[in-house]
């Protein structure tokens, strides 16, 4: 058609691959295909006229366009009915007993080859029936049926009507929602709509003051302040948020201006930030290295000599637990953290991979002495000896755990053999 036509042959519409080729196996039976040309059919402006005479006639002539061309807000209106790629077959829960008799004599003479399914056979008899009479609401109300049925057995079909509202509520959520409408902080009544929310606490926006307030035990959470009609992620830096490491909550080191920096960066659960850290240097942490104030607070540092940034427990219990079970790569889940931070790529975020690595590769070594319960054993790491952190094999046969006594004296000894086996490349 012409670049400026709104309209296009209904047939002309190349049909997405799906999960079958077989035709009458479509969502709630709403599209249709030919299998030779994989076109799109919308039952209701075809003529089901014509059917499967005999092995030799084309499958194509199944299907025939009775409008020629169809304007694109009608196309769109039946394509707004599927949902393409999750299509099960219309008529899988029937057998054959619970067909009706007229529907089993019609699939005798029609179905004639593989190409021609059951499904086929039933579906044309509905649209047939569907033209007047008694007859015609009986098959209109047996499709109500299956819809409903359809629908209690997939999710997806009855959310299909509603995507609109979820659509909406997300544009919602990443707005303000009623606090746009506000005129004063909820929290301290201080004139002026608020701007700053934070995703991980489900609470109203706040004002800057109120929100530092909030977060002064939880500065790793993202917080955006909304100008402009968009939300801007925000350092915990840019508020004016600190860390104090060596003291309770609440307390304020008096030397911490003689022990701070003011860009640390952690890696956290959600993504990259620079916060102000503030060391302990009284008389009641003095004598702690800054590495294990920070390892105190849930922090790992990457360098044990002047830290400057960390990682948090969360992150790295985060990340083992998806690279061992989803094999995630260090690269690509700091990425996704960047991501998180920054997902358009217009901040200048720092190059924390190789630190996350050195993290990682420290974390896993000292968990895994954990695991193996050295943790209260004489000498810890540097006494554990050779293949103590080994996992044993419960099926292993041991007289001193899973054999029964006497099991030298019965028949079959050989069944409680140990077998012992080595990689001959890696020593595995």
């Amino acid at each position: 058609m012409a670049g400026g036509s709104t309209s296009r042959p209904i047939c002309s519409v190349k049909r997405p691959k799906l999960a079958h080729d077989r035709p009458g196996q479509d969502l709630l039976g709403l599209l249709r295909s030919s299998p030779q040309d994989e076109t799109l059919c919308v039952p209701g402006t075809l003529s089901y006229a014509q059917k499967y005479k005999s092995a030799s006639a084309p499958a194509v002539s199944v299907y025939k366009s009775a409008l020629g061309e169809v304007s694109e807000a009608e196309l769109d209106a039946a394509l707004s009915q599927q949902f393409l790629g999750v299509a099960p077959p219309l008529f899988t829960d029937l057998t054959p007993k619970k067909k009706s008799s007229a529907i089993a004599e019609d699939d005798a003479k029609s179905v004639v080859t593989s190409e021609a399914p059951d499904t086929m056979s039933e579906l044309d008899d509905l649209n047939r029936s569907s033209t007047g009479g008694d007859e015609g609401e009986d098959a209109e109300t047996s499709v109500e049926k299956q819809k409903r049925k359809l629908e209690m057995a997939h999710s997806i079909l009855a959310w299909l009507d509603k995507d609109e509202v979820f659509f909406r509520e997300m544009l919602r959520r990443k707005g303000q929602g009623d606090a746009f409408y506000l005129e004063s902080c909820p929290e301290c009544g201080s004139p002026g709509r608020p701007e700053y929310s934070y995703s991980e606490c489900e609470a109203a926006d706040l004002c800057q003051a109120c929100i530092v307030k909030w977060h002064r035990y939880q500065p790793l959470h993202p917080i955006f302040r909304h100008s402009a009609g968009r939300p801007e992620r925000l350092d915990p830096a840019d508020l004016g948020l600190c860390i104090q490491l060596g003291h309770r909550p609440g307390e304020v080191c008096k030397w911490r201006e003689s022990a701070h920096v003011n860009n640390f960066t952690i890696l956290h659960t959600t993504g990259l930030c620079r916060i102000r850290v503030d060391f302990c240097n009284c008389d009641d942490g003095k004598d702690t290295p800054r590495y294990v104030q920070l390892l105190r607070r849930g922090l790992w540092p990457s360098t044990v000599e002047n830290p400057q940034s960390a990682t948090s427990f969360q992150a790295l219990d985060d990340f083992t637990r998806l690279s061992n079970m989803g094999r995630l790569t260090a690269y690509d889940y700091h990425r996704a953290a960047s991501s998180k931070t920054d997902g358009a790529g217009l901040r200048e975020l720092p190059d924390f991979r190789q630190q996350f690595m050195t993290c990682i590769h420290e974390y896993r070594h000292v968990t895994l002495f954990m695991r193996a319960g050295r943790g209260h054993e004489a000498g810890g790491i540097q006494g554990t000896p050779s293949g103590m952190c080994a996992v044993r094999c419960p099926a292993f046969p041991d007289k001193l755990l899973n054999l029964e006594k006497g099991w030298s004296s019965r028949p079959l000894q050989w069944l409680n053999r140990a077998t012992y086996s080595l990689d001959a490349n890696f020593r595995l």
